[in-house]
């Protein structure tokens, strides 16, 4: 019988508590929906985003390199290892296959992770930049800028892939080609700059 008293009022006493920590519990999920209904709109449609900072960024592009970049390119002395206009045109587009899939990657991942947000400002930088180069060496024609500009560019996207990586390591994966790309990049607007100038004396 007292054992029975005893365990009525532990539970008539603890009932209080027990209903304090129930009702903490639910506020705090409650709290935690609200957090990820807040970050909803940011993790939508990752595809979509991915795809319209591509087309955006594609047109700055088009834009920076004039109306007839194939003609500038055939007006200058390049060397024999130069690749033809078309393929030109196939490195591009499959430069911006790669934006697509590793901005799609990032946009996927948690909006609240700060590393996630470096990884798309340093991945958009790249791809400004890129784009912005055209300014230079279509409508410039500064081919000795252009060249020198190939070596912070390069360092810029070596952090980026790296930043990329500790992101996503799927995400840092379709650049790894484009890493393995920019050494011959680098030699083929020397070799134009070089040539170029010589020509000119």
């Amino acid at each position: 019988m007292i054992l029975y008293v005893g365990a009525h009022e532990w539970q008539r006493s603890d009932a209080p508590r027990i209903g304090i920590q129930r009702e903490a519990t639910s506020r705090t999920m409650n709290a935690s929906d609200a957090v990820r209904r807040s970050h909803a709109p940011l993790t939508m449609h990752p595809l979509l985003v991915a795809i319209a900072i591509c087309v955006v960024i594609a047109m700055l592009e088009a834009v920076a390199a004039g109306s007839n970049p194939s003609a500038c390119l055939r007006s200058l002395n390049q060397p024999r290892w130069s690749p033809p206009a078309w393929l030109w045109y196939f490195i591009g587009l499959l430069y911006y296959g790669a934006c697509l899939i590793s901005l799609w990657l990032v946009l996927r991942h948690d909006p609240s992770l700060a590393i996630r947000w470096r990884a798309l400002e340093l991945l958009i930088a790249v791809m400004v930049a890129n784009a912005l180069w055209n300014v230079v060496f279509f409508r410039f024609r500064a081919l000795a800028i252009s060249f020198w500009i190939f070596l912070p560019y390069s360092a810029l996207v070596l952090v980026t892939v790296f930043v990329l990586y500790r992101v996503d390591g799927e995400a840092a994966a379709p650049f790894i080609p484009y890493l393995l790309y920019l050494p011959y990049a680098c030699a083929w607007s020397y070799s134009v700059w070089r040539r170029n100038e010589a020509s000119r004396r």
